[in-house]
């Protein structure tokens, strides 16, 4: 549970419930399953969730509807399986990420959260999302360095090449070289290199890693 007063104590049994039943690895005490509990939560709070949540899905799939809830429950598996490095905000994306990983299952059951003046988080809410979004970033290029990088990076590429062959179609016919096109040039390809050399070198660290850890 969270540690500012927002969760009711009451409700550990249900959420714990999926876990003592075996349905669930890990079970989530969700704000937004409940239209009624849901319009209870501020609305800027109620979209920020929906955001992370919705990025969190496209990478975990795992058709949850709270990704910031902190009222959880933990099987035995899942404590053993999670292996985390995260420290703020962000580990409760890493979780669900990590979990799919690891073929763990997930539930959702109803949970309900106060939002009075004597129960409200300390967290700034732009600072919250801006944390947990950059969490996300950061997990997914490192776990698909070549497909977050790697592509981009070619995509630079051929756009610094294109403004490099246009600037010598200019320089063959005027016999004078147009300074911001060979500036652009330049920077599209120098930043389409680094990223290829930092896909490359992620996926290497990422394989070499996988194969120690397998050894363990």
């Amino acid at each position: 549970m969270d540690g500012d007063d927002q969760h009711n104590p009451a409700e550990i049994p249900q959420v714990i419930k999926p876990v003592i039943e075996g349905e669930a690895d890990i079970a989530i005490g969700s704000r937004l399953i409940d239209e009624g509990l849901a319009k209870t939560m501020p609305w800027y709070r109620r979209a920020g969730v929906k955001l992370i949540t919705k990025f969190t899905n496209s990478s975990a799939n795992y058709g949850i509807k709270d990704a910031q809830s902190g009222f959880r429950a933990y099987g035995r598996k899942a404590l053993e399986s999670l292996d985390l490095l995260e420290e703020g905000m962000g580990a409760s994306v890493e979780i669900l990420l990590s979990a799919k990983k690891h073929g763990l299952r997930v539930k959702e059951v109803s949970a309900s959260c106060r939002y009075d003046d004597t129960a409200r988080s300390t967290h700034n809410p732009l600072r919250h999302g801006a944390e947990v979004i950059m969490s996300i970033f950061r997990i997914v290029v490192e776990e698909k360095p070549l497909l977050c990088l790697g592509l981009p990076g070619l995509a630079f590429l051929f756009v610094g090449a294109f403004f490099g062959a246009w600037m010598l179609q200019i320089y063959a016919l005027e016999h004078h070289i147009v300074t911001n096109i060979a500036l652009a040039a330049i920077a599209f390809i120098l930043i389409g290199l680094f990223m290829l050399f930092a896909s490359v070198t992620l996926y290497a660290i990422s394989r070499v890693s996988k194969k120690l850890n397998k050894i363990k």
